[in-house]
């Protein structure tokens, strides 16, 4: 069971997706799209902690970034940039000495 912190987390986490989902064009940004919808059904059907899919999430489009900067559109920095706030909230210990793991993303 979440306790109040994580159920906010999860709302604010929630409102982030769909509002980076809105500005990712499926015809513009196919790769960027595909991981995006991951991260969605991650955490909707998934139910992962909200702090795990933000830090999937924009470990994946850091790396996409990486890749070509054209595949992600620059819209999104925001809310990239809140998602990165949100991975060390709701709670003590959920990544070790407050640092996110670099590895964890979603596959294309």
């Amino acid at each position: 069971m979440f306790g109040f912190g994580v159920k906010k987390l999860d709302v604010q986490v929630d409102e982030l997706l769909n509002s980076i989902s809105s500005k990712v064009d499926d015809s513009k940004y196919p790769d960027a799209a595909k991981l995006v919808k991951k991260a969605i059904d991650d955490h909707e059907n998934n139910h992962q902690l909200p702090q795990t899919v933000a830090n999937k999430l924009t470990n994946s489009l850091r790396f996409l970034k990486l890749d070509d900067e054209k595949k992600l559109p620059d819209s999104i920095s925001e809310e990239i940039s809140e998602l990165r706030n949100l991975i060390n909230k709701g709670g003590v210990g959920y990544v070790s000495h407050g640092a996110q793991s670099l590895t964890s993303q979603y596959q294309l």
